[in-house]
C-alpha cells in the first residue's frame, strides 16, 4: 500500500458539503436565520486536509504493525469510527462556523447557547449520519460537552464512536466513502 489517498480532494469537497448541511439543518430546526451563519471555506478546507494527514499516519502506523505480523497484506482497514473520531476532532478545532449574535435577540439564551456549539453539534451530526451511519442518542450532549468545554483526542473519540457505531441502529443513507476504492481502507464497525 504506497501513498493510498484516504481522502482526496473531490471526497473533501463531498464531505464539506454534506457538514455544511448539517450546520444548516441544525440551524433550521433551532430557528436560527442562515443570513446570520458563514461559514469560512477556508478553514473547512484546512480542517479536512488536515484530517487526511491524520489518516495518512494512522494508517501508516497501522501497515507498518500489520507488517510485522504477517505482512501488509493482513491490514484490514481502519475502523469507520476512528475516521468519524478523526473527522470530528479536525471539525471542531478549526475555526469553520461564525454566527453573528448581534442580530439576535439577547434575551434569546436558547440561540446564544447553540449558537456557541454549532460548530461541534454539525461535526457530531455530519459523523453520525454521512460516517458511522447512526441517529445521534442520548450520548449526544455528553460528546457535545466533552468536545466543547473539555479535551478530547481523535484516537478517544475513534474508540467512542466505534463503540456507537457498533451498538446503535444503521441508517440507510448513503456517504462519498462507500464506494471504491475506500473499502479497503475502512471498515464498518461489526
Amino acid at each position: 500500500m504506497r501513498d493510498p489517498d484516504l481522502l482526496p480532494l473531490d471526497v473533501q469537497d463531498n464531505l464539506a458539503v454534506l457538514f455544511c448541511e448539517a450546520v444548516s439543518s441544525i440551524a433550521e430546526e433551532n430557528g436560527l436565520p442562515d443570513t446570520l451563519i458563514d461559514v469560512s471555506s477556508s478553514e473547512l478546507s484546512l480542517a479536512l486536509s488536515e484530517a487526511r494527514k491524520d489518516l495518512i499516519i494512522m494508517v501508516t502506523r497501522r501497515v507498518a504493525l500489520t507488517s510485522k505480523s504477517g505482512g501488509p497484506d493482513r491490514f484490514d482497514g481502519l475502523s469507520i469510527g476512528k475516521l468519524a473520531g478523526i473527522l470530528v476532532f479536525r471539525l471542531s478545532r478549526y475555526r469553520i462556523v461564525h454566527v453573528n449574535t448581534s442580530g439576535m435577540e439577547p434575551t434569546d439564551v436558547r440561540a446564544m447557547k447553540l449558537s456557541s456549539k454549532l460548530q461541534e453539534l454539525a461535526a457530531l451530526r455530519f459523523a453520525s449520519e454521512t460516517i458511522l451511519k447512526v441517529r445521534p442518542l442520548v450520548w449526544h450532549p455528553e460528546l457535545l460537552y466533552v468536545l466543547s468545554r473539555r479535551h478530547i483526542n481523535q484516537e478517544m473519540l475513534g474508540v467512542t464512536f466505534d463503540v456507537i457505531a457498533t451498538h446503535c441502529p444503521k441508517l440507510t443513507t448513503a456517504s462519498p466513502l462507500d464506494m471504491p476504492p475506500f473499502d479497503k481502507f475502512y471498515r464498518p464497525a461489526s
